[in-house]
């Protein structure tokens, strides 16, 4: 019997997709301040969550568009940028790496007179009802006294995703290996997914509300699922058919009774398992 729960160790090597949908996942925002000699805009900002941190923390990233508008070269770093809250205590950014190189970050560079540069800082803040002042403090050779650059931030603006990536997760594994069902343990969960062909048991204008409901909280995040859950439940199935049929010696079982004790044991599966989801950073 071991053997058999050790199948559902599958679950480990699945692959979730999410997608953007029609929504944009950042907020955008616009908001700009300059001092003569430099120009910065909040072009949008989101919430995420860096490697080695706590996801209990608040972490925004905000994408700035940094313009020289002075005519001396100005030198970039992001500890020139800082983030104060109402009582006037500083944040400093934190450095986010991205190992495939698409989340740029405000790094050190030069931006001669006239040229722009984009990327993004990212402040841990401790709540989102607070209220920020965010200071560029520019540095320019041969000048003295340059005024920081300030702009107003309201954390609560900004779209924080990380209870859809768990809602989308939950979809998946209980359409693709649970059958669409999970009512086992404080997980009580019973997503519709967006391919799988599952019988609703509610009225067919209850079904259609459900569906409008869904699909605005879906516009609203702009995340979806980009798997094909039902190709994805269906390979999952024949692999567990396969190295389970691999088992027996004395008895050799049809594929219709591997197939019906399958389908029999994610069933009940669905019943007992109890599931709990967290966030962990890549």
């Amino acid at each position: 019997m071991k053997k058999i729960f050790a199948y559902m160790s599958l679950v480990l090597t699945a692959s979730i997709l999410v997608a953007c949908g029609s929504g944009s996942k950042q907020s955008a925002d616009g908001k700009s301040a300059g001092n003569g000699d430099v120009e910065l805009r909040v072009k949008e900002g989101m919430y995420i969550l860096p490697p080695d941190e706590s996801p209990e923390g608040n972490y925004l990233a905000l994408k700035l568009e940094i313009k020289n508008t002075g005519n001396k070269k100005l030198e970039i770093s992001n500890s020139d940028i800082t983030l104060y809250n109402s009582d006037d205590e500083k944040t400093d950014s934190l450095n986010v790496y991205d190992s495939n190189d698409k989340f740029k970050m405000i790094g050190f560079e030069s931006l001669a007179e006239g040229k722009t540069t984009t990327g993004y800082v990212v402040f841990e803040v401790d709540s989102k009802d607070e209220s920020y002042e965010l200071h560029y403090s520019p540095l320019i050779f041969e000048k003295r006294d340059v005024k920081d650059v300030k702009i107003k931030v309201d954390p609560s603006k900004y779209p924080d995703e990380k209870e859809k990536i768990v809602d989308l997760t939950k979809e998946y594994i209980t359409n693709v290996f649970l059958n669409g069902e999970a009512t086992g343990g404080t997980t009580n969960v019973s997503a519709k997914p967006s391919e799988a062909k599952i019988v609703s048991l509610v009225s067919s204008d209850e079904k259609d509300k459900k569906e409008k409901k869904d699909a605005e909280k879906e516009s609203e995040s702009g995340l979806t699922l980009a798997n094909d859950l039902e190709k994805e439940r269906s390979e999952f199935t024949k692999t567990f058919i396969d190295k389970f049929g691999r088992e027996f010696t004395n008895y050799q079982p049809s594929e219709a009774e591997l197939r019906t004790f399958v389908e029999a044991y994610i069933k009940a599966n669905a019943k007992r398992a109890k599931i709990t989801y967290d966030i962990l950073p890549i």
